[in-house]
């Protein structure tokens, strides 16, 4: 196991707020959206995030190319062998969905979202706006006929409390058991999770990214590709 970093921004301060978005002032409609402001959510259905700089990303190997010749000598690997790393850039969000409370979702499973909750309005351009969190139903259980039971079932649900926008965009991507919730791909990899393939000639590594985007210069996100890696001086 070890990291891996990209860029050499500045360090994210620690999340400690559950109830705002994270990183701060961080618009995920920007990040997410191709080409202008969503109206409710950002308009590109792909969630990968792009990788934040200066993060350590945990990457672990899931792969690697012994020597055909001797597969079970327990060497390294010939000089050109090839190593599959494994990472997740939505681990950026890990220590604020830490922070966050699991809820039965009434399907034998826990999230972040409060129990009793139907449908919620979401956003994410980072400025903490507030979302109305709406009931599963406007009915209450004490309607006594067929045409009060049709007529709440039809009715709006009403709204149970407000969260900030950015912080209910940011719940889909925790996951969440009784004990705590975690990022989405850092405990189990998943459709966020991304692959480094690196293959080492001589002192240096040449590597291909598999299911990672970073955003150009026009702010559209595109795949990431190959990069060189060479051994630091010491």
């Amino acid at each position: 196991m070890g990291s891996l970093t990209f860029g050499e921004g500045v360090a994210l301060p620690p999340a400690t707020d559950p109830a705002v978005g994270y990183p701060a002032g961080v618009s995920y409609e920007d990040l997410l959206s191709y080409g202008g402001r969503a109206t409710v959510a950002p308009n590109n259905i792909d969630r990968r995030l792009p990788p934040f700089e200066a993060f350590p990303y945990t990457v672990q190997s899931v792969g690697e190319l012994l020597d055909p010749d001797d597969p079970f000598a327990g060497d390294p690997g010939p000089p050109d062998g090839v190593l599959a790393l494994s990472f997740a850039t939505t681990e950026v969000l890990d220590g604020w969905c830490q922070l966050q409370v699991p809820q039965a979702d009434g399907y034998g499973g826990y999230s972040p979202v409060p129990s009793g909750v139907g449908t919620l309005q979401s956003g994410g351009d980072g400025t903490n706006a507030r979302c109305s969190l709406f009931a599963e139903t406007a009915c209450t259980g004490d309607e006594t006929t067929l045409e009060e039971r049709r007529a709440c079932q039809r009715a709006d649900p009403p709204v149970l409390a407000e969260a900030s926008c950015d912080a209910t965009f940011l719940w889909p991507y925790c996951e969440c058991s009784q004990e705590v919730c975690r990022a989405q791909g850092v405990q189990w990899e998943s459709e966020l999770s991304s692959r480094l393939l690196v293959r080492r000639v001589g002192e240096r590594l040449i590597g291909a990214f598999q299911n990672e985007i970073f955003l150009n210069a026009r702010r559209l996100a595109v795949p990431m590709g190959r990069v060189r890696f060479e051994r630091a001086s010491e």
